[in-house]
């Protein structure tokens, strides 16, 4: 049978449940039900069945309180794909090989939506070290990945990047990205002290794929300096962008 798009054909419990999962997405603390239906702007009673079936399905947990949160099968999901496997299945032997190189850790981090997202990481193996959780998120002009995959993409496509901005965004943010851009390209990395953590020196080089260049994801190593670092940061930042370029041409 041929699949229309057809906007008369509807799918009501789809939709409440997509609604759902969309809203808990960017929510960090759980939600109760009648928040939920509340915030939704649906009554109690339209969600609780849809909530309950989730939770079955294992995409919503309860906590104490009968409180829902998102689990990480959504994200477990689309890493399934494959071109996102194919990303982690190429990234993961080579940011082993960095971090034990450095002894420093290192992620990798995709744009989605809004945000750059982790979804890899290799912890360091020396006895003090930094690393983010699989699933964290910054704002795309608040991170370094960001900073990196924004800085190599084209004109046009930088662009749409900015087009994708939410509220919380912030226009000089952008137009910091948008000077920073061509030096970050000819330094062919980005370097810069954490804007949130002390002691730490974020680099970032981009993964591109295929003839294009187009950069599809940021390799990121949160450096932490001072009398214990087995490394330079200058040593720390080209390892970096080797290992990058390692990972790119595994997936060219």
């Amino acid at each position: 049978m041929a699949i229309t798009s057809d906007e008369s054909y509807q799918a009501p419990a789809l939709n409440k449940g997509l609604e759902i999962l969309e809203f808990l997405s960017g929510r960090a603390e759980p939600y109760a039900l009648s928040e939920l239906a509340r915030a939704l702007g649906k009554s109690r009673s339209e969600i609780y069945r849809m909530v309950i079936a989730l939770e079955r399905l294992g995409y919503l947990v309860r906590s104490d309180g009968d409180r829902f949160a998102l689990t990480r099968k959504l994200f477990d999901l689309a890493m399934r794909t494959p071109p996102q496997r194919n990303l982690l299945v190429q990234s993961l032997p080579v940011m082993q090989s960095l971090s034990d190189e450095t002894f420093q850790s290192c992620h990798v981090m995709v744009a989605s939506g809004p945000d750059m997202v982790a979804v890899a990481r290799i912890e360091s193996p020396d006895m003090l070290g930094f690393s983010v959780r699989v699933g964290y998120r910054r704002p795309l002009n608040q991170s370094a990945g960001g900073h990196v995959v924004f800085a190599f993409l084209d004109a046009e496509a930088r662009a749409s990047w900015r087009a994708v901005r939410t509220a919380r965004d912030d226009e000089p943010l952008w137009l910091a990205l948008e000077r920073e851009a061509a030096a970050i390209r000819q330094m062919g990395f980005y370097l810069s002290p954490s804007p949130f953590v002390d002691a730490v020196t974020d680099i970032a080089a981009p993964i591109t794929l295929g003839r294009t260049g187009a950069p599809i994801a940021a390799l990121i190593m949160p450096f932490i300096g001072g009398r214990a670092a087995k490394i330079s940061l200058t040593q720390a930042a080209s390892a970096t962008q080797r290992a990058a370029q390692h990972i790119s041409e595994a997936l060219g």
